[in-house]
């Protein structure tokens, strides 16, 4: 069962985001954005969030979430890639890309552990990726 749309939207708006907006900007940047042959290969228009958790967690993780806020990993049975979120200091997860599954009931997030992001350039600052992400919607953070 996928998640309902009120579901996501509680999501959406604990990160002051607007979910078009989102969707919008994952098109525009397509499947050259993401991280490998086989993530580009089941790039879809249709399910835009799909295989872009990482960037979109990372986005939320610098732009949005308030400090003390951690992100997490979770593997989500049936898919390889480990699936990103970021839960907030009071304990509210923001995962924005969660609607990539169509089977919700597997994203169980008791089992997530915290998952830093990688480094770039030695430094904890956000990807290209995430910056150009952002930019497109109309954030602006110097790192």
């Amino acid at each position: 069962m996928k998640i309902t749309d009120q579901e996501i939207e509680k999501m959406f708006d604990i990160a002051n985001l607007n979910r078009k907006d989102l969707l919008d900007a994952l098109i525009d940047m397509g499947p050259k954005f993401l991280h490998n042959k086989k993530m580009k290969e089941e790039y879809d228009v249709n399910n835009p969030t799909r295989n872009f958790c990482y960037v979109v967690s990372e986005f939320v993780y610098y732009y949005i979430a308030p400090e003390g806020s951690k992100p997490y990993g979770l593997r989500i049975e049936g898919d390889e890639s480990l699936h990103r979120f970021v839960k907030w200091p009071d304990g509210r997860i923001v995962d924005l890309t969660c609607d990539q599954f169509p089977d919700y009931s597997k994203v169980i997030y008791q089992n997530a552990k915290v998952t830093n992001f990688l480094p770039v350039s030695g430094k904890w600052q956000p990807s290209k990726r995430a910056r150009h992400l952002a930019g497109l919607l109309g954030y602006e953070k110097v790192f």
